[in-house]
Order: structure tokens, then C-alpha cells, then sequence
């Protein structure tokens, strides 16, 4: 159960990041509107989020369809791990309170 949950923690941080990085990178393309001036400074200062956003993007495609529908499952119940449609994947799953960073169940249901 204990290699489940390390693998379920890969991709929960891979479906969760992903969010960081596009808000990284509209960020950089809201200053290079806003700064027209420092545009390439700019552009050339988050080129590397948005190469890494390319990379992550098909990586975070398949492991939030995976948890959407369902293929992503508990490592200790077996069943579903995360809600239907949620952007975000909690640490808990959804059906039997297991932390996947404690591996305890949690007792707030």
C-alpha cells in the first residue's frame, strides 16, 4: 500500500502543479502587456515555465482524466480517489478519509 500511495502522491502533484505553472505563465504574458517596454526581458525571464507548462501539459491531461474518470484509484478502499470534477486533487480520499501522506484514515468525515 505504501508504493500505491507514494505513486498517488506523484500524481496528485502533478495534477496540482500544473495550475501553478499556467498562472505563472499568464502572469508572464499579463507583464509583457502591461510592460511593453521590458517585453523581452520579460519574455525571456519566463521562457522557462512556459517550455516546462508544454512539457507538463499532455503528463497532466492524462493523470486528471485518469482521476476524473475514475482510473485513479484509493490504495486503501479501491474505489475512486478524488470527486468527479474537481480541479483540485485533495490529499484525502473522497470515500474513506485515507491520507495518502500519513497513510492513516482521518476521523473528520
Amino acid at each position: 500500500m505504501t508504493a500505491r500511495a507514494k505513486r498517488l502522491r506523484l500524481f496528485r502533484l502533478v495534477g496540482n502543479l500544473f495550475w501553478y505553472y499556467l498562472a505563472i505563465c499568464l502572469l508572464g504574458g499579463l507583464l509583457r502587456w502591461a510592460l511593453p517596454r521590458l517585453s523581452d526581458v520579460v519574455g525571456y525571464a519566463f521562457l522557462p515555465f512556459g517550455v516546462l507548462f508544454g512539457v507538463l501539459a499532455i503528463p497532466w491531461l492524462l493523470v486528471s482524466s485518469g482521476f476524473q474518470f475514475g482510473f485513479i484509484k484509493c490504495p486503501s478502499c479501491d474505489a475512486r480517489y478524488a470527486p468527479k470534477f474537481w480541479p483540485w486533487i485533495p490529499k484525502c480520499c473522497q470515500n474513506c478519509r485515507y491520507d495518502i501522506y500519513t497513510l492513516q484514515h482521518r476521523g473528520d468525515f
